[in-house]
């Protein structure tokens, strides 16, 4: 996979996990748009950890023209423009882009336009799994302690027994 789209959810769950460092250390390129950061972040200390990736370029993100919005105003989705914009711009960038979603209903939406969808676990294996020529970003008993630390936030809506069934998988690697 060479480029990943992030979705709000997926940006404020590697700042909740504090996972955006190891992320951006696996050197897959990583796009949002305008529409979705800033304005989707709503907390300053997780705009903060990613306005350091905005502005060293690491975090790119994909400039929606006003012609763009009024064109995903009038889609009939059932999604925000801002989530809209996100699908828009896997298909943009092509067959290496994938959509990294935790919401159910954009990964209705990316099947039904043929984009494919990941969520937050993938990512995870991505970051714990060499990637390429680059060594292992976050090491297995990190990230389960960081996969732990969210489920046990408050309002957690990962799928706990998805999520327990990774962290058995990840504990035979130990």
């Amino acid at each position: 996979m060479k480029l990943v789209v992030h979705d709000a959810s997926i940006l404020i769950d590697l700042a909740l996990s504090e996972t955006v460092d190891a992320w951006f250390a696996t050197g897959i390129e990583t796009w949002t748009t305008n529409l979705i950061y800033p304005h989707e972040i709503d907390r300053p200390e997780q705009r903060g950890v990613l306005d350091g990736y905005v502005q060293a370029g690491k975090l790119l993100i994909w400039v929606v023209t006003t012609e763009e919005i009024e064109q995903l105003g009038q889609a009939r989705s059932g999604l925000s423009i801002p989530d809209r914009s996100a699908i828009m711009l896997v298909k943009e960038l092509g067959d290496s882009a994938r959509l990294a979603t935790g919401d159910k209903a954009m990964r209705k939406a990316a099947k039904h336009e043929k984009v494919e969808a990941c969520g937050l676990l993938a990512l995870f294996d991505l970051m714990i799994y060499p990637q390429g020529d680059r060594a292992a970003a976050l090491p297995v008993e990190v990230a389960i302690a960081k996969l732990e630390r969210l489920l046990a936030l408050p309002g957690c809506w990962l799928p706990i027994e998805k999520c327990q069934e990774k962290i058995k998988a990840w504990r035979k690697l130990l």
